[in-house]
């Protein structure tokens, strides 16, 4: 039994926007502007009066976290908040992410850290080891926007053992598609039941897989497995 679409499954999410020379550019300006506007529109996506959002936004050192209230969303605070983003020298992103992972740790529903980035960092007092570690004990997915013409395979390998992503972007005017239909991705939550015939207590396994449209702009895939008995428990997995 599949049910679409839980109208009460609130999504928890951790922004993370960086604000450095090192990503907006010379044309920083424009770039940031164009990561304000997309930011904008990905929290405009979001569930009002459901979804809650942490928002760290950072150069060096993590300078702005504000989280608001559960279950709430307030766009006058963000809106204050990304609209004041000023460029700044180094990037301490391996902070902001272990920031992230920390304010979202109390909460419950659904939860997730977006980043923006550009995938250096010369700043951050937290070790890669042990955001890498924090990852795998929380189970919070990390998806992953990076502005740059360079590739970085151990954000990559990060992203991807969180059951997270990572996108490569040239730049910040192409980032609000993706960012959109990332949100569409999260709140496609779809509750999986299992009735068995066999005896109540026999233990048994499943396999639930399933796969994006290769043609679509993002292509998410995951595998999971669930143990259980009787009825079983219900489990949640995003489209």
């Amino acid at each position: 039994e599949v049910n679409p679409g839980l109208p009460h499954h609130a999504l928890n999410l951790g922004l993370v926007v960086e604000h450095s020379s090192q990503l907006l550019g010379e044309e920083s300006v424009e770039n940031l502007a164009d990561i304000q506007h997309a930011s904008g529109a990905f929290l405009q996506s979001l569930r009002i009066n459901q979804d809650s959002i942490l928002l760290v936004s950072f150069g060096a050192p993590v300078d702005h976290q504000t989280e608001l209230t559960d279950l709430s969303y307030n766009m006058p605070v963000l809106e204050i908040i990304l609209n004041g983003l000023q460029a700044e020298e180094g990037v301490a992103f391996y902070d902001a992410l272990q920031q992230g992972l920390e304010g979202l740790v109390p909460h419950g529903g659904q939860k997730a850290i977006v980043g923006i980035i550009s995938g250096e960092d010369d700043r951050s007092e937290t070790p890669f080891r042990t955001l890498a570690g924090s990852a795998k004990v929380l189970k919070i997915p990390f998806y992953l926007f990076v502005i740059s013409d360079q590739t970085y395979p151990k954000l990559e390998d990060l992203a991807h053992q969180s059951g997270g992503s990572l996108t490569y972007q040239d730049e910040g005017s192409q980032l609000e598609p993706y960012l959109l239909a990332l949100s569409k991705h999260l709140q496609n939550v779809y509750e999986i039941r299992y009735l068995s015939s066999d005896e109540p207590d026999r233990a048994r396994k499943l396999d639930i897989a399933y796969q994006k449209n290769p043609d679509a702009r993002l292509n998410w895939t995951a595998h999971n497995k669930f143990s259980g008995q009787g009825e079983g428990t219900p489990a949640l997995a995003a489209s």
